[in-house]
């Protein structure tokens, strides 16, 4: 679209530039300034309205303040020269407003070009406005009573009024001020629209290609091309986040399975373990298989925990044979076994404990000497 009142945004910086010089509904469409005033937002870092505007149609204006005071990008507006009337809301509702040390600002009432001749709706509808004004204005910190007895008044403030009455937040020193002291509002209004020079609308020539890409005409302005490529950053670096936040979770999901994941090997180590340890007990395998099975299970759980179910338990030998008071047959079993056969067994122990002169005995066989006594 042809951007009538965006000047130029600065690339490197991203600020854009707009200005409102001139009568609101007369010289500027109040209803357009607004709708260009949105489509930067949130497209760059910052927008500075220029501002020498006497004021105008009221409803037209408030299209401007609205859009300002839905802006999620910061708002600057410099009154270069007069802000006026409805001009003067527009800059007060702005995040920040700069004065030039010769400009003023001024404050009424609104009114309809004939308010002897309003009906009833109309004076209810000026009312509404009004207030509406009332509340913009009050933003700046003062009261609904000072306020009103102000716009009532009729107030003009120089820049270092304007400053100590909170409506402004800066002022520029020039070296103008004192010339300008003997202008008519009317006057600087005049002189400043004549030095106002638009920037960067020289015609570009693109190619069919970057038209294109960028939805403009071959012929497009150096502002239209900018606010285009601005538009254009922005849908690329949502893109870029979407995709980011995107790697993010994947990131995320991924982190949370390997966890699962090392838990889950971790519970099938203990129960490798566990399951190795028990077979040792009930005597299915032997103990110096434990790490073979151990390893059978890091390469393949389920099977190992079936083979290892499948092997049948060992009865124990000495459960079988008993002390040196058990049957006469049993005895003769122990008599018969060797020394190793018992360690293997596992019953010397209690061969020692309960039967310690077949002890003594099998230990003189294989050692050829007595046992100490203990």
């Amino acid at each position: 679209m042809t951007q009538t009142y965006i000047d130029a945004i600065n690339p490197q910086s991203q600020v854009a530039e707009m200005h409102l010089y001139g009568s609101i509904g007369n010289k500027i469409d109040g209803d357009l300034f607004a709708r260009e005033l949105a489509s930067l937002d949130r497209q760059c870092n910052q927008v500075n309205i220029r501002g020498n505007c006497p004021g105008g149609d009221v409803l037209q204006g408030m299209s401007i303040v609205s859009a300002i005071l839905s802006m999620v990008t910061p708002v600057h507006v410099y009154v270069d020269g007069i802000m006026a009337s409805m001009g003067a809301v527009i800059a007060v509702c702005a995040d920040r407003v700069i004065m030039q040390d010769f400009a003023k600002l001024m404050i009424h009432d609104p009114f309809f070009s004939d308010n002897g001749a309003m009906t009833a709706k109309q004076r209810k509808m000026l009312d509404k406005i009004r207030d509406m004004l009332l509340g913009v204005l009050m933003r700046r910190g003062k009261n609904e009573e000072e306020i009103s007895r102000l716009m009532t008044e009729e107030t003009w403030f120089s820049a270092k009024e304007a400053r100590e009455m909170n409506l402004c937040d800066e002022i520029l020193a020039s070296n103008r001020a004192e010339s300008f002291l003997r202008l008519t509002p009317q006057q600087i209004i005049t002189q400043i629209s004549a030095e106002y020079q638009p920037q960067n609308q020289n015609v570009m020539n693109l190619t069919n290609e970057a038209a294109e890409l960028l939805k403009l005409k071959a012929e497009a302005t150096e502002a239209e091309v900018s606010a285009a490529v601005v538009a254009l950053h922005g849908r690329v670096a949502t893109q870029t986040k979407r995709a980011d936040d995107a790697e993010q979770r994947a990131k995320a999901a991924e982190n949370e399975l390997s966890e699962i994941r090392k838990a889950q090997a971790e519970e099938r180590k203990k129960e490798a373990e566990t399951l190795v340890a028990t077979a040792i007990k009930d005597g299915r395998i032997n103990a110096a298989a434990k790490e073979s099975y151990l390893a059978l299970f890091e390469k393949d759980h389920e099977a190992a925990k079936t083979a290892l179910a499948s092997i049948p338990r060992r009865t124990n030998i000495a459960n079988q044979i008993g002390g040196k008071d058990a049957a006469p047959e049993r005895q003769a079993k122990l008599e018969a076994m060797s020394w190793e056969q018992l360690d293997k067994g596992g019953f010397l122990a209690d061969l020692k404990a309960n039967n310690r002169d077949l002890y003594d005995r099998k230990f003189e066989e294989r050692f050829h000497r007595k046992p100490s006594k203990q």
